[in-house]
């Protein structure tokens, strides 16, 4: 058995390492009487996917493991010692490097250079996957999520630096379960045609960068890469009026996008609402968190997605596998007022955020994801969903959701939320019990109560002629609000329209 080694880093030399190692065979109770200094120097190189101790070459392999290691997690080297010595305390914190059959542990003087040195090692084990693998061409980084087929991870495009996100699926996994697999070719489709419908607009919805399979893996390579859901931010505060409707517009922008392109959401709530910071230059879905930090919102997740097909028969729905269904199974919908037909259930999406028509009429349309906007606003402003609270049953949440009947007096414990007469009338308005005279999301995005918000106030903005301009960049016009065929122009500056 190869005996561990204790390794730590003093200083980063250009891409080499200089560390201190003690080879631990010193330790025979028949000639060592008391502990010694275990340090030395020794030095490790890492070009590429080539990692050596002082020369002499460490071979790694995609069967390699590198992950940060606390104090505390040092005891499965404790064997080596022998009492009354204890194990050396780590002189920083530590990263373990397993390459099996050894095993090493190797200690930073700070949190910065042992986050440097992880890298470093995990970078040089993608790289060991060969020259035609994903990693060649992505550089992977932390886990930003963790699911029953793979493992989100923070990717970094090697030629040109732009960052994304990779959902890394088990073909293997997936194959076990027909659904999954069905799901994740919906899945997909929607994000193909998602990217032709849109192109380049600057829609707040995660989009497909690219999309490989290798080895027994599935790669997804998601735009942009967020930093954390609205889910995290409602964990920490709730949002006041101001932050809850900019968050709310983003949210209706990035629904309306979906729906111009012939596709409902079916599962919009807190964590599939995503952020970034700060927010990009002309982004129409800028908001502030509660904690005062600008950042700007996407949605993605398109598990649920389903794609739909005109009511006069036209076939823009490219007949994917998320398509509607036919003949009988599909009823006009006014309320989307972009012409498109309903679909059956198919039982896909978050109850909570369910619409009454999905359980009584079985029907999913467009009018779904603007009353799931509307709970979101709920969730915004009470910390909870609109239909249940903590400890309820299921059954329970669905009578209120069939009555259409949200909980605004507050339980024991909860603090009393006062709404602005605007703000209540916005959430009437996306909660309406009757599908056909809920607004679309375009027409909820003319809400008063919105627009004067996103214009810090002025209640002046609805009634602002298309093509007029304002002071400040921020107080978009009420046609840049919902016409989407504006997003390609990036708003003028102050400076500019001077």
């Amino acid at each position: 058995m190869h005996m561990p080694t204790y390794l730590y880093p003093v200083r980063q030399l250009d891409s080499k390492w200089s560390l201190l190692l003690q080879n631990l065979t010193c330790l025979d109770p028949t000639t060592v009487g008391f502990c010694c200094d275990p340090w030395r120097r020794m030095r490790l190189t890492i070009h590429g996917e080539k990692l050596s101790l002082d020369g002499k070459e460490l071979p790694l392999t995609p069967a390699a493991e590198a992950h940060a290691l606390a104090a505390a997690e040092l005891e499965p080297y404790d064997w080596l010692w022998l009492w009354p010595w204890p194990a050396p305390a780590p002189p920083g914190p530590a990263v373990e490097l397993r390459v099996p059959p050894q095993r090493f542990a190797m200690c930073a003087p700070s949190e910065a250079e042992r986050d440097l040195l992880l890298h470093r090692l995990r970078d040089a084990i993608d790289l060991s996957h060969g020259p035609s693998s994903p990693y060649a061409e992505w550089s992977f980084g932390a886990v930003l999520g963790q699911g029953t087929f793979g493992t989100v991870r923070a990717v970094t495009h090697r030629a040109s630096g732009e960052q994304c996100a990779v959902k890394v699926l088990s073909r293997r996994g997936l194959e076990s379960l027909c659904n999954a697999t069905r799901a994740l070719a919906r899945e997909k489709a929607i994000m193909v045609r998602l990217q032709a419908q849109l192109g380049h607009a600057h829609a707040p919805l995660i989009q497909l960068r690219q999309s490989r399979e290798w080895s027994d893996d599935v790669f997804i390579f998601l735009t942009p890469r967020c930093h954390g859901d609205v889910l995290g931010l409602l964990r920490a505060n709730r949002f006041d009026e101001t932050q809850a409707a900019a968050l709310t517009a983003g949210t209706l922008l990035a629904i309306a996008a979906l729906h111009r392109a012939g596709i409902v959401h079916l599962d919009v709530k807190p964590q599939n609402l995503l952020y970034r910071t700060p927010p990009s230059h002309g982004s129409r879905a800028r908001f502030v968190t509660p904690a005062g930090e600008p950042a700007e919102l996407f949605l993605g997740d398109y598990g649920c997605a389903r794609e739909l097909r005109r009511a006069d028969g036209g076939s823009e729905s490219g007949g994917g596998a998320g398509g509607s269904h036919g003949g009988g199974d599909e009823a006009p919908l006014p309320a989307a007022r972009g012409g498109w037909c309903a679909l059956r259930n198919d039982g896909g999406g978050t109850l909570y955020f369910t619409p009454p028509e999905i359980l009584e009429e079985e029907l999913q349309a467009t009018s779904a994801d603007v009353w799931a906007a509307g709970c979101v606003l709920f969730s915004l402003l009470h910390r909870r969903p609109p239909f249940v609270r903590e400890g309820e049953s299921e059954e329970m949440a669905r009578l209120r959701i069939l009555r259409a009947e949200p909980l605004y007096a507050p339980a024991a414990g909860e603090t009393s939320v006062v709404l602005s007469t605007g703000a209540a009338a916005c959430l009437r308005s996306l909660l309406t019990r009757s599908w056909r005279e809920r607004p679309s999301a375009e027409e909820a995005l003319r809400d008063p109560w919105l627009l004067a918000q996103r214009g810090g106030g002025r209640g002046a903005v609805a009634a602002a002629p298309p093509q007029a301009e304002h002071d400040e960049p921020d107080s978009l016009p009420a046609v840049e609000a919902f016409d989407l065929s504006a997003w390609d122009a990036v708003p003028p500056t102050l400076e500019e329209k001077a």
